[in-house]
């Protein structure tokens, strides 16, 4: 993934006291203080050269993450989902 989604935070995270934590290549931790932890997942749609976002809870060990939102639409560039998807975040999560 060309894009490095814990380089590009939103300034908002700060403000909120939220911390990212790369998991992998399509997905970060975020924690924030007296909430679960969350991951925001960024992935290829498929051989369109599209992109999605979706934000989950995070799994205990050994146990599955339950998905809290994602977006229907898809995007042109990763840079552009991972924005959308702090977004997503942001509303779901946070406000």
């Amino acid at each position: 993934m060309p894009v490095n989604p814990v380089i590009y935070m939103p300034f908002w995270m700060k403000q909120r006291q939220v911390k990212a934590e790369l998991v992998n290549d399509s997905t970060v931790r975020l924690a924030a203080p007296q909430l679960p932890a969350y991951e925001l997942e960024v992935r290829p749609t498929g051989d369109d050269h599209r992109w999605s976002a979706a934000v989950y809870e995070a799994a205990p060990e050994g146990g599955e993450r339950k998905l809290i939102t994602q977006y229907s639409d898809s995007f042109d560039s990763p840079m552009t989902a991972w924005e959308a998807g702090y977004e997503l975040f942001r509303k779901a999560v946070l406000t």
